[in-house]
Formats: C-alpha cells, sequence, structure tokens
C-alpha cells in the first residue's frame, strides 16, 4: 500500500502518429475513499528526441574518438582519468578497468608529472559542470615515442620532414545533414588560418567560392538520391575539388573526400569527410594542361613535318607533314610504316623497310637520333629530309617516337651548289698565277695552289704546315708576323709589300702578298687567308726604270735651255732650273699653275701662244720657232720655242715645251744689221770708187 511504480513506453496515437510517455502509479487501493491506483502520465517525447539525437551525436563524437590514432582523455581536476579512448589504452598499455581513475602520477616520471601538471594549468579549454563550473580537462595525446626514437637520426632533415608533415595534415571534419559543421579538427588552422572555432561559426559561403559550393550542394543531393534509391552501398565515399578562401582571402584548392554518416537503421544523419589542401597539384596540372596546349599548338603550327610513329607506324601527324608529303588528309598517311613513304632503296642501296627498322632501334638505344632519308610524296616525289626520333616510351608494348622532318631540298641543291662552287674556286685558285694561301693561327700551311708552291719552290709535301720561320729571313719573319698580328686584332685585311722569300734552291724572290682573317663556324679567328704576287720582274724592272728616270732627271737638271712639263690640262708638273733661270719663277711658283699666263703676259703674245697651245693639245708637235716670252719681272725675252704632245696608247697626257734664250744672238744679229747699214751708207756717200 502506497507503493508507486514508473515507466515510460510508446504510444500510438489517434493519427497513427507515435508519442513517448512517462507514466508514474500509485497504489491507493488501501484509502477507503480512493479503492484504486492513481497514474499520472506525461507525454516526454521531446525529451526522448532530444536524448535520442543527443545518443547518436555521441555515437558520432565516439565512432570519431574511437578511430582517431591520437589518444582522446578527458580527466578531473586531480588528473584521474574519467574518459578515454582506446588509443590511450594502447598507448599506456594498461587495461581500461585499471586506466579509469588513474592518475598522470602513477604512470609518469615525477618531473613529467610537473610538467603536465603546469601545462593543465596554462590550458585555456576546461571541461564545466552545468553550472559552469570546471570540473576538469579533455585533451588530445599523440605517441611520439618513434619520432623521439629516430629524432637524432632525422635532424639534419628535420625541417624538411617537419614541412613535409605538414604538407600531409589533412583535415578531418563532420557536418549534419543540413552540412552544418559539429566537428573539425586542429589542422584546419594550417590549411585555411582559421582556427576550429572560427572555423566552425563562419558559413559556408564565407570559406567557399560559389562554383564550388554549387558543386558541393549538388554532389550532395546526388548523393542523397543515390542513397534513397537504394543503389549506393553504405561504405561508399565521394571525393570532390573545390577552391576554399583562406582567412587572408588567399584561394587554394582542395580535395574533399566524403561519406556518410549513418545512424543503427542506415539512416543518413551526417556527412565525415577528409580534406587535403591539392593547391600544388592542381598548378601543376593547369601548368601540364598549358603544356600540352602549347605542345600542340606547336605540333599543328610547327612549319616542320611532326610525326608520332607507335610500335613501328605513325599515328599522329601535323599539318606541316600533311602537306609535305602532298596528302589531303591525315588518315591517308596514318598506320604505315616508314618505309611505305619512302622509295623502295635508300641512296646507300638498303631496302628502306630494312634500314628504317634499324635507324629505330638506335632511337631507342641512344634516346634519339638524328639522320637523313629520303621520303617519296602522294604523286612519287622523292625528296631529302632531316629526321629527328626522340623517344617518349621505350615499352617494348608501347614503343613511342615523337618524329620531326625538315625538308632539306634546298640545303641539298645550296650543297650541291656549293660543292660545284668550290669546284670552280679550287679551278680558278689552281689556275691563278698568283698564289694563294690559308694558314692557321701559328702561321702553318694549311692550304695552297700550285703558283704558291711555285714561288717557295717547295713540294706540296714540304710546303704543308711549314711556317714562314723556315722561308723567309728573321727581319722578314717579323714584319709577317706584325702584319698577321694586326689582322688578327682589328679584322681589317692587310697587304704587305716587296718582302724576301727564300726559296727551296736558296734563291731570293721578292713578293707582294695580302692577309685577311678567317673565322671558324662560331665567328672565331681560325687563321688567314690571302694572295700572294711574285714581283721580283717587276722590281728589277722598276728599278731599271727608277735608274732611267735618274738619268733623264740628271739630263733635266743640267739641260742650258728651259724645259717645261705640262699635264692634259696644260698646268706645269715640272720646272727645271733651265726655266727657272730663263723666266725667274722657281718651281715651287709654277707647279699647277697654267703656263700662257706665266710667260705670254701681253695680248699678242698670249693669242699666238694660245694658237700654239691648241695645236700641242691636239697631239701635234711644233718645231722650233721663234718668238717673245715675258720674265716674271715683265721684261720680254727673245726666244727659240718648241713643244710636242706626250702620248700614251694613243691618248694625250701632256706636253713638254722647250725654250732657248737668244736675246745674245738677238743683239748680235742686230748689232751686225747695224754696222752693215751703216758701212752702206759711207759707200754710197763716198767720192772714190770703192770695191767688193
Amino acid at each position: 500500500p502506497g507503493g508507486t511504480v514508473q515507466g515510460e513506453y510508446r504510444h500510438r496515437r489517434k493519427d497513427g502518429g507515435w508519442v513517448y510517455l512517462e507514466a508514474i502509479g500509485t497504489n491507493y487501493l488501501h484509502e477507503p475513499s480512493i479503492k484504486g491506483i492513481v497514474l499520472n502520465i506525461r507525454d516526454i517525447t521531446d525529451r526522448k528526441q532530444a536524448e535520442e539525437a543527443l545518443r547518436k551525436s555521441e555515437e558520432r563524437f565516439r565512432t570519431i574518438i574511437e578511430s582517431m590514432e591520437d589518444g582522446y582523455y578527458e580527466v578531473d581536476l586531480a588528473g584521474r582519468f574519467t574518459f578515454f579512448n582506446e588509443a590511450i589504452r594502447r598507448m599506456t598499455g594498461f587495461p581500461a578497468d585499471e586506466l579509469i581513475g588513474m592518475s598522470d602520477l602513477e604512470y609518469t616520471e615525477p618531473e613529467t608529472a610537473k610538467r603536465l601538471y603546469k601545462t593543465f594549468n596554462e590550458v585555456y579549454r576546461t571541461i564545466t559542470d552545468g553550472k559552469g563550473q570546471p570540473t576538469g580537462f579533455r585533451g588530445i595525446v599523440r605517441d611520439a615515442t618513434k619520432r623521439k626514437e629516430v629524432e637524432e637520426e632525422l635532424r639534419e632533415s628535420e625541417i624538411r620532414y617537419r614541412l613535409l608533415a605538414e604538407n600531409l595534415a589533412d583535415v578531418v571534419w563532420t557536418t549534419d545533414m543540413k552540412l552544418r559543421l559539429d566537428y573539425i579538427s586542429p589542422s584546419v588552422f594550417a590549411l585555411t588560418g582559421y582556427t576550429p572555432e572560427e572555423f566552425m561559426d563562419i558559413s559556408l559561403d564565407r570559406y567557399m567560392p560559389p562554383a564550388s559550393l554549387e558543386l558541393c550542394y549538388k554532389a550532395f543531393k546526388e548523393e542523397l538520391a543515390l542513397a534513397a534509391s537504394g543503389k549506393g552501398a553504405p561504405d561508399r565515399t565521394r571525393t570532390l575539388e573545390v577552391e576554399h578562401v583562406r582567412k587572408d582571402g588567399s584561394v587554394i584548392w582542395v580535395e574533399m573526400k566524403m561519406s556518410a554518416t549513418l545512424d543503427q537503421s542506415g539512416r543518413w544523419i551526417g556527412i565525415l569527410g577528409v580534406t587535403r589542401d591539392i593547391t600544388e597539384r592542381k598548378q601543376a596540372e593547369k601548368t601540364q594542361r598549358e603544356s600540352e596546349k602549347k605542345y600542340r599548338e606547336l605540333f599543328e603550327k610547327s612549319e616542320d613535318a611532326i610525326l608520332i610513329i607507335h610500335n613501328g607506324k605513325f599515328v599522329d601527324c601535323n599539318q606541316a607533314a600533311i602537306k609535305m608529303l602532298r596528302y589531303n588528309r591525315k588518315d591517308e598517311l596514318l598506320n604505315m610504316h616508314p618505309s611505305e613513304l619512302s622509295p623502295e632503296k635508300q641512296p646507300d642501296g638498303k631496302l628502306s623497310f630494312a634500314k628504317a627498322d634499324e635507324l629505330m632501334k638506335t632511337a631507342f638505344k641512344n634516346g634519339s637520333h638524328r639522320f637523313e632519308w629520303y621520303h617519296k610524296k602522294s604523286d612519287g616525289e622523292i625528296f631529302p629530309v632531316e629526321v629527328l626520333l626522340t623517344v617518349i616510351s621505350d615499352d617494348e608494348k608501347n614503343q613511342i617516337l615523337h618524329t620531326v622532318w625538315r625538308d632539306i631540298t634546298e640545303r641539298k641543291q645550296a650543297e650541291e651548289a656549293l660543292r660545284k662552287s668550290e669546284e670552280r674556286f679550287r679551278t680558278i685558285i689552281e689556275s691563278m698565277e698568283d698564289g694563294y694561301y690559308e694558314v692557321d693561327l701559328a702561321g702553318k700551311f694549311t692550304f695552297f695552289n700550285e703558283a704558291m708552291r711555285g714561288v717557295l719552290g717547295f713540294s706540296a709535301d714540304e710546303l704543308m704546315g711549314m711556317s714562314d720561320l723556315e722561308y723567309t729571313s728573321p727581319e722578314t719573319a717579323k714584319k709577317i708576323y706584325k702584319t698577321f698580328n694586326k689582322t688578327y686584332r682589328t679584322g681589317i685585311p692587310a697587304n704587305l709589300e716587296d718582302y724576301e722569300v727564300i726559296r727551296r734552291d736558296g734563291s731570293i724572290r721578292t713578293i707582294e702578298f695580302k692577309a685577311a682573317l678567317m673565322r671558324d663556324e662560331k665567328g672565331q679567328p681560325a687563321g688567314f687567308r690571302g694572295v700572294v704576287r711574285d714581283v721580283t720582274k717587276r722590281k728589277e724592272m722598276e728599278n731599271e726604270l727608277e735608274r732611267r728616270f735618274q738619268y733623264l732627271e740628271g739630263v733635266l737638271e743640267a739641260a742650258p735651255y728651259a724645259i717645261i712639263a705640262l699635264d692634259h690640262h696644260h698646268q706645269v708638273v715640272k720646272w727645271n732650273p733651265g726655266a727657272e733661270k730663263l723666266f725667274g719663277y722657281s718651281q715651287e711658283e709654277v707647279i699647277g699653275k697654267e703656263l700662257d699666263s706665266l710667260v705670254a703676259t701681253t695680248p699678242d703674245a698670249m693669242e699666238e701662244a694660245r694658237r700654239a697651245t691648241k695645236t700641242t693639245m691636239g697631239g701635234e708637235a711644233l718645231l722650233s720657232w721663234e718668238t717673245v716670252r715675258f720674265r716674271k719681272n715683265g721684261s720680254p725675252v727673245d726666244v727659240i720655242a718648241a713643244g710636242s704632245p706626250i702620248m700614251v696608247d694613243g691618248g694625250l697626257i701632256g706636253v713638254v715645251a722647250m725654250y732657248d734664250d737668244i736675246t745674245d744672238r738677238k743683239k748680235a744679229e742686230k748689232a751686225f744689221r747695224d754696222s752693215e747699214k751703216k758701212y752702206r751708207a759711207l759707200s754710197e756717200t763716198a767720192t772714190d770708187m770703192t770695191y767688193t
């Protein structure tokens, strides 16, 4: 009597729905006025739903906690375990029933216990009771034993190790069905710059751009639909690549692997995900795409023909290859062996099929191979190409060669033209009367023609490699060295005249030569080349002419009458001492002056002189005639004049004028005439007869 009974049960409502009820029954049978059991019934549906939600939340939390490799613990204010996950048990080695209630003083050394105490005192996060009072601590424990054991060995690579560890730190998170975070691991700070607490409080659109957000919503709906259809496996995962906006505003790419969190009935209650930074990979992929795009553009737009050979046959080519072979479409030449686009045989007589296989084998052996080949166009025309084979894959079942053809028809034509030109050049060189030579920077012969050999008198074998020191005197060798050195320094061709060489027979020859700098294919000085002329006979003739010239100069200097040389403009170029004495002008005063204006200074004299000048400049000689010319002081002088044109190869180059002073003769003739006249007058007036 007076006892109570309490119970909870589920009750179906009139509308078919279920509610949870709590009933408390009290026995009042002993009460005469009641004589029965009184039931107090209360609707506890909201509480039961809250408890179920809490249970599921705790289940998710416990699942995460138990799946963590790191240890999770909760201790009271005395440091005694009140809760821990399996990882903590494994780390300590104690059974669960022994570990519960154990203090850190029981499984650490005193020094470590002090550090733990200090840490607990500094920690900012505590477990509080319902009134907000501190009740203990919770935290994460990571087993660092192995790391400590290898720490000494990895000291030198510590920075690299830490960087790798940070880059591999994934972010673990869970959400409810409204995609609201209910857990995120501390590594989110390294990824986004947000602390876990900050990240939990911001909305999806704060850290995810619209396109990425739309992709996530779409994937979520698709997965829900798939689950509803019963076609999706419970442990199915979905991977998305999306962008995240970091706290500092920078954008990164992440990979999110997600799977459903299910309740006991298999119903979705949320999402468990792992996020990993893939920014570098995305950048690499972008770079690769850009590289592939650039390669494809280069492949298609290259003026050189580019083809891909796969297991011995062409499988791709660019437009330049189609154009080069004069086909209309790519598929006309694909799946062909290189020999099928070639004449039956190559110039060396080998079959194109066998030689092509041989050259491809060489490429696979060496990584690449360059050679010349003759291909055949669609119209049958055979043309030369330079081929470069580069290995892309040398797998026995997947052999791929990148092939570049360059049409070298023009180069071949140029080489043939060069060959013919060199042949003509050699013919010209060998037929030259002058010597041609090429020497290295040390002055040693590397090439010479027959005329050069003839100048020095040595055989070709003797002359090849011979230095100028071996066929010249020391003084001449110095002059040659200076000439070559000047040309080497300035690059300007130089001439060296009148230097002597010693022939093989000991005789001396006088030669002159020209020297020009030779350069190699890199533009660096490589030697000298030039032409040598034997001027021995010419020098002998010049010496003879010089002797004769000196003789004639002596005659002019010694002549008692005026001799004047004029150029084709009738201007004075030579004025001998006789002319200086006769006319009173020094040679310096008259050189370059017109003769008539110097010595025919009266109108009558000028008119007569012009006529004479016209005659001699016309190529006709004037024999001597008597006339009057004038000295520098203006006084007249009687002279016998003569003029003769100077002709070379039928052309007038000047005139020689000669004047002889006949003043004394004229005076004597006048005196004779005067005497004769006087004598004749006396004879005519005399009274006596005179006989003669």
